[in-house]
């Protein structure tokens, strides 16, 4: 049976300006590893490609509550998976209007995810706005390694918890990966969360049948999983 929320949301903001590291695998695959652990989780997509509500729910339904986003924020959706899900991807609000729809489910959810933009646009700064801390997927390469500390530093700014990093969708067949996952250990060892996340069919997969890859897999273990879990727990752990 799921938790009912008493108290005010953790409300974390997955962001990385630069886009191919994985946010909306992460945020879905983290919140789903959320509810499995008994915690009511809210996703919210602020991307305005809408990859989050589509990974959840197919592109035809992203299309068809589009139509009806009309100026408003639209209703919760629910998915099977207990997660449910906020789509601000077409609503139009400045910084601080997108932060108070997201803040007035604080009381509503143990966790709240917020996918961000792949940019540090009004919709990310909206995000930092509303959030209570920041998680970081990163890749092993030189653009989102040489980005990382202004991450840091932005979470600073915004005086954010910061979860950590975790390097996302890996290739451990590339030299240049491993060689940029070193660095990572060495220059964040502090930062740096101890899940690493591979790229995986598995995720490609899910985007496809609209699954998670937990739901997918079902009993079966898959490291990659294990990974987001780790860091579900790791979330968990440190609001305790």
């Amino acid at each position: 049976m799921l938790k009912t929320a008493t108290k005010e949301a953790k409300i974390i903001a997955i962001v990385n300006n630069k886009g191919g590291v994985g946010k909306t695998t992460a945020t879905v695959h983290i919140g789903h590893a959320l509810a499995q652990l008994g915690h009511k989780v809210l996703c919210v997509d602020m991307d305005d490609q809408a990859n989050l509500v589509q990974f959840f729910f197919g592109r035809r339904r992203v299309n068809e509550l589009k139509k009806v986003q009309n100026g408003t924020p639209l209703p919760i959706q629910k998915h099977s998976t207990d997660v449910d899900v906020l789509m601000l991807s077409s609503y139009i609000a400045d910084e601080r209007g997108y932060a108070e729809v997201i803040r007035a489910h604080a009381t509503e959810y143990d966790f709240i995810l917020i996918d961000s933009p792949p940019a540090l646009e009004k919709r990310t700064h909206a995000t930092l706005q509303a959030a209570t801390g920041v998680l970081i997927p990163t890749e092993a390469g030189g653009l989102a390694f040489s980005g990382t500390a202004n991450l840091i530093n932005l979470a600073a700014e915004y005086n954010l918890k910061l979860y950590g990093i975790f390097v996302n969708l890996y290739e451990s067949k590339m030299a240049a990966q491993r060689a940029y996952c070193e660095q990572y250990e060495v220059n964040f060892a502090d930062q740096l969360i101890p899940a690493i996340v591979n790229k995986s069919a598995l995720f490609s997969s899910a985007v496809l049948k609209n699954k998670t890859g937990f739901e997918i897999q079902g009993k079966k273990a898959h490291k990659d999983l294990d990974a987001y879990m780790q860091i579900a727990q790791m979330l968990v752990k440190e609001g305790e």
